[in-house]
């Protein structure tokens, strides 16, 4: 699992490392005032099948939801790379991947506008790829819903909203593919409670949101991909990450320990 790289655009001059655990070859677009389909010419025979085509047109116009979502996902940049995260709370805290965040305590974090905040990490996980920041300038600001208990059957419709080869908040729509996936992590342990996704994410995408379509709420974190080409998608159920990220909330990692752990996850990723 490698850092997420992507051009720089703030203080931190750009310098690009290796792939993320995130490949995806292909992005497709997404038109984000909604969806255009092509119908068929209908004669008087079709009326009815024109009508409720058009309806499902109308119904499927995701463009307000992604609107009022992605001023609460953001992008964080490091020294050598980056990746997605969101808001927790209204305390300014932000959740990624703890790949994304392998280069000291610090980190710069970009919001949908365009603005930028100093971040500190106070929490990382050297068992599970998750990562807690805190930044001042979002005290106050609300944080995504987030569904604690959610059991997502496959099929499930999904939004993810993230940063993919740097293209900040691309969101697109998919589907629960498979639940309860078992893969190996760096740590040698074994994670068998995966959300398997398909989706528009890519590089940059690790540590965003994977959102239920329907509700708008928060149940996984992207974390990688598997496949030839990428072409499989991970994310861990938020309820999971939520265990360690609470406890850091209260009792936030003092740096040496967090940058302890940041060494050994660089060793384990064969990071030079």
């Amino acid at each position: 699992m490698n850092t997420e790289n992507a051009t720089r655009k703030g203080k931190i001059k750009p310098f690009l490392k290796s792939t993320s655990l995130v490949v995806l070859g292909v992005l497709l677009g997404l038109n984000l005032s909604g969806f255009y389909f092509n119908q068929p010419e209908t004669n008087t025979d079709t009326v009815s099948s024109a009508i409720a085509t058009t309806a499902v047109v109308q119904s499927d116009n995701y463009s307000e939801l992604i609107k009022s979502l992605s001023p609460q996902v953001v992008t964080i940049y490091t020294e050598t790379g980056m990746g997605s995260g969101f808001l927790y709370g209204e305390e300014g805290y932000v959740i990624t991947n703890a790949h994304v965040t392998l280069d000291g305590t610090e980190v710069e974090v970009w919001n949908a506008y365009g603005h930028y905040s100093e971040g500190e990490i106070i929490g990382i996980s050297e068992f599970m790829d998750i990562a807690l920041v805190k930044v001042p300038d979002y005290v106050g600001e609300g944080g995504l819903a987030i569904d604690r208990e959610a059991i997502i059957p496959v099929g499930s419709p999904i939004l993810t909203i993230s940063a993919p080869y740097g293209l900040e908040h691309t969101a697109s729509l998919g589907y629960i593919t498979g639940r309860e996936r078992n893969l190996e992590m760096e740590s040698s342990s074994s994670y068998n409670q995966f959300i398997q996704f398909d989706g528009q994410v890519g590089p940059g995408s690790s540590g965003g949101p994977l959102f239920d379509r329907v509700s708008g709420e928060v149940i996984g974190i992207i974390t990688q991909t598997g496949g030839d080409y990428g072409e499989i998608k991970y994310a861990i159920p938020v309820e999971d990450a939520l265990y360690y990220v609470d406890r850091w909330m209260k009792t936030p990692m003092d740096s040496k320990t967090i940058e302890e752990i940041q060494s050994n996850l660089k060793q384990l990723y064969e990071w030079e």
